[in-house]
């Protein structure tokens, strides 16, 4: 797979172990309503029951290791852990659970002690790999026994329950992300780009070509519906606008001085106040221009809970990187923010994404 799909290893293991997780989910005893949450995308992002498992304190937790085949390997008895594994399905389900509330240690140690002080689980119980016989869970050995119609030696059972440290969280975009294509070769290569980047190595080119892919993107979706000639209208009925009030004053400031306005030359007086006499001819909106001006259409994004959270965006926030903050992280360097603040920003902007890509 990695070698037909070009993808590295560590990317084909995380979207695997993303399965087997989703798969467990689908055993548990939950309600009706739950149920059918997790088959509703907007209601189960995956996303955070991935942030969970991936912490050490998750991990813990849950009482898993995963593999080196990307599978879960078991340490605590089967109706425990799937007591637990409910407890964060729920409140992932519920929005309770999300990178605001399991993000840095800090928010990660307050989560998982609030839902221990309610007793539920028992925590007297020690993680032991000999409970991994109590889950009937896909093999890579299951597998190789139902093509080849012989049982695996035991020296593959042991290669395959041996667990190993997971891959670090390094990426922007999680390899299970839509592999949007537009009509654009730059822009699908820089997405390409973005989504093998290494976070851990190279997190403030990442962050600059992020904030290059997001404006790029929002250029395309605008032109393609031709917005753009509107947006340079507005800028014009903006400038026109700032040149009557200036023009205004120097014209009051004149009369006060005793001169009839009448025998005032506006033509010399624009000249002589600098005044702009339009947009020129290479002008380009500002990204945050263009997001405004989304924004505020019905039209362009008809969903209003998407303009809501766009707005958050703009308006910026404690939960994750805002306009402001991302263009501070590409401008100053003395503005420091860490890789999960940039993940963060990327899952709040996703649904955005994903919808202008249908148009891009």
């Amino acid at each position: 797979m990695s070698e037909k799909f070009n993808l590295p290893k560590s990317a084909i293991k995380d979207s695997l172990t993303r399965f087997y997780f989703f798969e467990e989910l689908l055993e548990l005893d939950l309600s009706e309503k739950d149920k059918g949450g997790l088959a509703d995308e907007t209601r189960l992002n995956m996303t955070n029951v991935e942030r969970f498992y991936k912490s050490k304190k998750g991990r813990q937790f849950l009482g898993v290791e995963v593999n080196n085949k990307g599978q879960i390997v078991h340490q605590l008895p089967k109706t425990e852990y799937q007591a637990r594994l409910k407890k964060i399905a729920v409140d992932v389900l519920d929005n309770t659970l999300n990178s605001r509330t399991y993000g840095d240690e800090k928010t990660q140690e307050k989560y998982l002690s609030s839902i221990i002080k309610r007793r539920e689980f028992d925590m007297s119980v020690v993680a032991n790999k000999a409970f991994q016989n109590e889950y009937d869970t896909l093999a890579i050995a299951d597998i190789e026994k139902s093509s080849t119609g012989q049982n695996p030696s035991s020296d593959e059972k042991a290669k395959v329950k041996m667990p190993s440290t997971s891959s670090a969280d390094n990426k922007l975009i999680p390899p299970s992300a839509n592999n949007w294509r537009s009509d654009n070769i730059r822009i699908n290569k820089i997405f390409k780009e973005l989504k093998e980047a290494n976070l851990d190595e190279r997190f403030n080119a990442t962050a600059v070509l992020f904030r290059s892919y997001l404006d790029m993107i929002a250029y395309q979706y605008l032109n393609k519906r031709g917005k753009i000639k509107e947006l340079i209208k507005e800028e014009q009925n903006k400038i026109d606008d700032e040149n009557g009030k200036k023009l205004r004053k120097g014209i009051d400031f004149i009369v006060s001085l005793g001169i009839e306005e009448g025998n005032i030359n506006h033509i010399a007086l624009k000249k002589a106040l600098g005044l702009k006499t339009g947009v020129g001819q290479n002008w380009v909106p500002s990204l945050k221009q263009m997001l405004l001006f989304i924004v505020a259409s019905e039209d362009l994004l008809p969903d209003i809970k998407l303009r809501q959270a766009l707005f958050s965006y703009l308006k910026g926030n404690d939960g994750y990187l805002g306009h402001s903050d991302l263009n501070l992280l590409v401008h100053n360097e003395y503005f420091l923010k860490g890789k999960q603040e940039l993940k963060d920003t990327w899952e709040h902007l996703y649904p955005l994404l994903s919808y202008l890509n249908e148009d891009v």
